[in-house]
């Protein structure tokens, strides 16, 4: 995109050193400085804007960079220095932008993979803590660090529907007219956990995705460039494998 080559080749930046001047200027008035920071940062609200575009095509990329820049200017007025470094504020405020954006009435689409109530939870405690160490977030939430990290990777690239309160407290997940449904960062766990085979778990997660498609394994079969058969017989084995969990931890 003309856009971001535009941005990289002119804003680079702010080593760690120049971030404090420019900081220390910009709270005793100065714009200059002010703009430098904003500058210097919109090659980073691209980055994100475009992770969210790319599992949300019903979203304009050009609207996604559009509220990130908003968010990227509330996040240089509102930047601590002695909290965090400016990259690291502007990656929280971005994203959290973003992730509203989705979830307004005007772009919210329904899929088969809403998140669950007690995955919203989560993602709400990793949004107040003001640091994207996941040590740190662990520290202050008490979520397991692997939680924290699948949970901030959705809060990046997944599409997430926040007004879904079907989800079923004493299972892990749950399977409903042959489909794996409930919290995707649970089943991504369960995925990575238990099933070994690399192949499988690639063409689990890659299945998992197109969930609303009627056509669905030759997709996947496309993608990954699988016989289709292969495709259908290991998303078969898969789903067994996570209900005989998912009916072991309901017991």
């Amino acid at each position: 995109m003309i856009y971001n080559k535009q941005i990289s080749e002119i804003y680079i930046a702010i080593e760690k050193e120049d971030q404090v001047k420019l900081y220390e200027d910009m709270i005793n008035g100065d714009s200059g400085s002010r703009n430098e920071i904003i500058n210097s940062c919109l090659p980073l609200v691209y980055k994100i804007a475009n992770k969210f575009h790319y599992n949300n095509k019903h979203i304009d990329l050009e609207d996604f960079i559009q509220q990130g820049n908003l968010a990227l200017i509330k996040a240089v007025d509102n930047w601590d220095i002695n909290k965090s470094n400016i990259t690291t504020v502007t990656t929280r405020y971005v994203t959290n932008y973003l992730i509203d954006m989705i979830k307004d009435s005007k772009y919210n689409v329904k899929t088969k993979y809403d998140i669950t109530k007690h995955a919203v939870g989560h993602i709400n405690k990793i949004k107040r803590v003001e640091s994207n160490n996941i040590e740190k977030i662990s520290k202050e939430t008490g979520l397991k660090p692997r939680r924290i990290k699948i949970l901030m990777e959705i809060m990046q690239t997944k599409r997430i529907d926040y007004t879904s309160l079907a989800f079923n407290e004493n299972r892990i997940c749950k399977e409903s007219k042959g489909e794996i449904n409930g919290c995707l960062a649970d089943v991504i766990t369960l995925v990575e956990e238990n099933i070994s085979d690399k192949t499988d778990r690639e063409i689990f997660m890659s299945w998992i995705k197109h969930l609303n498609k009627a056509n669905k394994i030759r997709i996947v079969a496309n993608k990954l460039n699988v016989p289709p058969n292969i495709v259908s017989s290991s998303v078969k084995n898969t789903k067994k494998i996570l209900r005989k969990i998912v009916s072991e931890a309901g017991e």
